[in-house]
């Protein structure tokens, strides 16, 4: 298990975000942690062996940039997942609204709206 440190941020997110998937770590092997947690080991530094560029879609960033808002301590982790989901499954994902990530996520963005997260 690999422990990442974000702050409560979609640029912090993004940046650990970017490293795990460009050194193809699987969702399952990340412990997301808040930057004001204490931890009991040192989070891991990812660096990958090369620089990766991958594309990913604008609904998925402006969606993101809204659940990054939400007070779920769940939000990084299934960010994560529909990102990594969407690179090495389908790139179109976030038409599936029946997938129960994707639901989450426009879960927590509507509420992030509506002002109820």
């Amino acid at each position: 298990m690999i422990q990442v440190v974000v702050e409560n941020n979609f640029e912090s997110w993004r940046n650990a975000a970017r490293n795990l998937l460009a050194a193809d770590i699987a969702p399952d092997d990340v412990v997301w942690m808040s930057g004001n947690q204490k931890l009991l080991f040192e989070p891991a530094t990812i660096t990958p062996a090369q620089k990766r560029v991958f594309s990913i879609k604008a609904d998925f960033i402006k969606m993101a940039r809204s659940v990054a808002c939400h007070t779920s301590a769940e939000k990084w982790p299934l960010l994560y997942r529909l990102l990594y989901r969407q690179v090495h499954e389908n790139r179109d994902l976030l038409e599936i609204a029946s997938d129960v990530d994707v639901n989450n996520a426009q879960l927590m963005a509507k509420a992030v709206s509506t002002g109820r997260a």
